[in-house]
């Protein structure tokens, strides 16, 4: 079984469309180039150079076509970065130009992140994938409810299959940097809940990955930022990637657009795990390689390569519309498969 890996941008009915990121996108698995080119008059087997020069034609018309203001990608080759590029602009306003030191909201993307910093504590022994969860929230204890809170476990927030619900989105969650927010544990309280008997099947939540960020917090004794910057993102190489606001960052980030025009200043969430990380086009394909790369899996140090399969193993079968969008998700990477036994792995982000 051959496994790639892309990161993609998810645009679903939501009222806000940020300056978005194509992050990430291994030439193997987003698209076949032979499809593409054949329609285009270039030759079935194209250069990289041919390749790119496509891309920079038919993103431009694209951009134009969805008003995107400005977005950055990158290419992976053979565990490389072969090429990267910043089109349109930051900020219509200012007239400030994409350049490929922005940092982007990932949102969702961050999940997978996430999801290595979690199996590091089960790799080294600190956390079971089936303990009841409660088992390391300390003092914090989950809502009463009419389920079986017992059945919440890593294994099964880590697979959105806890019976937690999707958590607020939108204005409500999002506040402007270095103001007054209520602190993860509030904010778990009034967020986290059981809407449904758990393991009764998928059901994609934000609020079971924030209970996440509390489990590490507690095992490590560690703010969730710090102990993701020293265990996870660093050793990765992705040294331009937090999970910490720092007011430095803010002419860094792209400036996002409601569907209206109306630009969206920068904002941040009091939970950082399902959604908090910012991070740089080129960062996240060296993440995206540290996973499914052989030579560059032997080469990191957080995880071993029997932890990364079992990230990309499926744990559920994913129901309705999301199940046009991918077969199955393992541990927060949604899995699909092609016709050639190929299996994708990969994640999307909104905001």
């Amino acid at each position: 079984m051959k496994i790639k890996n892309a990161v993609s941008l998810n645009l679903m009915n939501r009222v806000r469309v940020s300056t978005f990121i194509l992050l990430a996108l291994s030439f193997m698995i987003m698209i076949i180039p032979s499809k593409i080119f054949s329609t285009k008059n270039i030759t079935e087997y194209a250069s990289l150079e041919q390749f790119t020069d496509y891309l920079d034609k038919r993103i431009p018309a694209l951009m134009k076509d969805y008003e995107v203001p400005g977005l950055n990608i990158a290419l992976i080759k053979k565990g490389e970065i072969a090429w990267s590029k910043a089109y349109g602009f930051a900020d219509i306003e200012q007239h400030r130009t994409m350049n490929l030191d922005a940092l982007f909201r990932v949102e969702s993307i961050s999940k997978s992140v996430t999801a290595w910093g979690v199996i590091k504590l089960v790799e080294q022994g600190l956390i079971d994938l089936d303990d009841p969860v409660q088992k390391y929230l300390g003092d914090w204890e989950l809502p009463d409810s009419e389920y079986d809170e017992e059945k919440i476990t890593i294994r099964r927030l880590l697979s959105h299959t806890a019976g937690m619900p999707l958590g607020t989105i939108g204005p409500a969650v999002e506040y402007e940097p270095n103001s007054p927010m209520p602190s993860l544990p509030e904010f778990l309280r009034r967020e986290t809940r059981l809407v449904r008997q758990p393991g009764a099947g998928f059901s994609y939540s934000n609020s079971g990955f924030n209970l996440l960020e509390l489990v590490i917090e507690e095992i490590t004794g560690r703010k969730f930022a710090e102990y993701m910057a020293d265990e996870v993102l660093t050793p990765l190489g992705l040294c331009h990637s937090t999970f910490s606001w720092n007011e430095q960052w803010r002419s860094l980030i792209p400036t996002g657009y409601e569907l209206d025009g109306k630009p969206v200043p920068p904002y941040v969430y009091p939970a950082k795990a399902s959604g908090g990380l910012l991070a740089p086009v080129e960062d996240i394909a060296r993440f995206v390689t540290a996973g499914t790369h052989e030579s560059l899996r032997e080469q990191q140090t957080v995880l071993n390569s029997e932890s990364i399969d079992l990230l990309y193993k499926s744990q559920a079968t994913i129901p309705g519309l999301l199940g046009f969008v991918a077969d199955s998700y393992g541990f927060g990477h949604f899995i699909e498969y092609f016709s050639d036994d190929t299996k994708a792995v990969w994640h999307g982000g909104q905001g």
